[in-house]
């Protein structure tokens, strides 16, 4: 199980790969067919779209932290940190920091007795932190 859980860390550009399908999905862009992704290496194969969604992604991941917090305070993106009180890898205070940067857009759950990974620590609080963000905003009834 472990051995799984690390897989990821373990491909080389596997961050770079996350990151991207998430910017992708947060610029608008339309989420890719499995076609665009087993195209890759075959830019004639892919449409323009999901070269454009790309070429968004990438510009994303060249932002300075100051930029991307300046981008999502012009484009009023709410956003939810959910951060565990006992991560030991990456100090709350990073969370708090950029709850207080991005203002009323965001909201910082800390959650008690949980490390870096809360969604597998504590899932059921995790969903009602998300759920909660999303009524709250209408996106959920």
């Amino acid at each position: 199980m472990l051995t799984r859980y690390r897989w990821p860390a373990q491909v080389a550009g596997a961050d770079r790969g996350v990151a991207c399908f998430v910017l992708s999905a947060l610029l608008g862009a339309r989420q890719l067919r499995t076609a665009d992704f087993t195209s890759v290496g075959a830019p004639e194969a892919r449409d323009v779209e999901a070269r454009d969604a790309e070429a968004r992604a990438a510009a994303a991941l060249a932002m300075t932290d100051a930029q991307l917090v300046r981008a999502l305070r012009e484009a009023e993106v709410p956003v939810l940190i959910v951060h565990g009180t006992d991560d030991r890898l990456v100090p709350l205070s990073n969370s708090r920091r950029l709850a207080q940067q991005l203002g009323p857009l965001a909201t910082l759950v800390e959650l008690p007795g949980c490390g870096h990974c809360p969604q597998e620590e504590d899932p059921e609080r995790v969903a009602e932190e998300v759920s909660a963000f999303l009524k709250a905003r209408q996106v959920l009834e």
